[in-house]
């Protein structure tokens, strides 16, 4: 029988760290069943956009090989804002799934749910969560275009809006006060745990943009014919796909850490685990 992580636990940076590790060992095989079973399809769509505005990259990168005046592919404004659209789809997917899991670890305990159940959770509050993440992706650019500083400290915060949305369900002015007083205090430690885990992820999902990257510089290189760029549409189009399924699912651990630090900073402010300890020491002595 598998062992129950606590989450309702204060925590310092490396006990955070110590409880996303164990918790990868002990679900990692139901977490990316539940993601790829989910999120397969707008990843998939994504490679595929990938494919066809890196092929244009690689062409443009043949004419300045070959010495000519490189050419903009013609689909280049359509690919990108497409690119954009399902990048977000993505991102939004994968990281209210991977909330979804953690929550349901939190309620239900390990083993007690089913890839099914992490969907209807996922659904029940998705309306919320796609307004909430968009105004707080328009308040993180307010921020940085007035400075980088204020950008920054904005961000970290919000960071929980979805977290937020599932678990506490509260309005938007009343999620957006709470991510910023659960943070009180404690903005730095957040800071430094969303950065270190952010760079071990963006340097893991570099391996898997390796091939794709590699493909790229050597087709523009040696410059293929026209023939060999049609079917060789393969080739970069399997490599999109390993890079696009490996750097998403690996995105999934950045997300379990800010879900783990949101519980960590809940109990820090609310202290729910001993509450909650009293309410059963209560309920047994009666």
């Amino acid at each position: 029988m598998k062992k129950q992580i606590e989450l309702n636990v204060d925590r310092d940076f490396s006990g955070v760290f110590n409880v996303l590790i164990d918790f990868l060992k002990q679900e990692y095989k139901l977490l990316f069943k539940t993601l790829i079973l989910f999120a397969s399809l707008p990843l998939i769509v994504l490679a595929i956009f990938n494919t066809i505005y890196f092929n244009g990259m690689t062409q443009s990168l043949t004419s300045i090989f070959a010495h000519r005046t490189p050419g903009a592919a013609p689909n280049d404004v359509p690919v990108m804002m497409y690119l954009y659209v399902f990048t977000f789809i993505c991102y939004f997917m994968i990281t209210g799934l991977s909330f979804s899991y953690l929550i349901l670890y939190n309620e239900k305990g390990s083993g007690n749910f089913t890839h099914l159940d992490v969907w209807y959770r996922f659904v029940s509050r998705i309306g919320k969560m796609i307004g909430f993440q968009l105004i707080a992706v328009v308040l993180m650019i307010f921020g940085f275009i007035l400075l980088i500083i204020p950008g920054i400290y904005v961000m970290i915060p919000l960071v929980f809006i979805m977290m937020v949305a599932l678990v506490e369900n509260k309005g938007l002015g009343d999620s957006l006060s709470r991510c910023f007083d659960i943070i009180k205090n404690n903005w730095w430690v957040t800071f430094g745990l969303v950065i270190v885990v952010g760079i071990i992820v963006n340097i893991l999902s570099s391996v898997f943009s390796l091939p794709s990257a590699a493909y790229i510089m050597v087709s523009a290189f040696f410059g293929a014919s026209s023939n060999t760029q049609e079917s060789g549409l393969i080739l970069p189009g399997l490599f999109s796909l390993i890079a696009v399924f490996g750097s998403y699912l690996l995105s999934s651990v950045s997300a379990l850490l800010i879900g783990i630090q949101y519980y960590n900073l809940v109990e820090k402010k609310d202290k729910l685990s001993l509450f909650n300890k009293v309410d059963k020491l209560g309920e047994s002595n009666e």
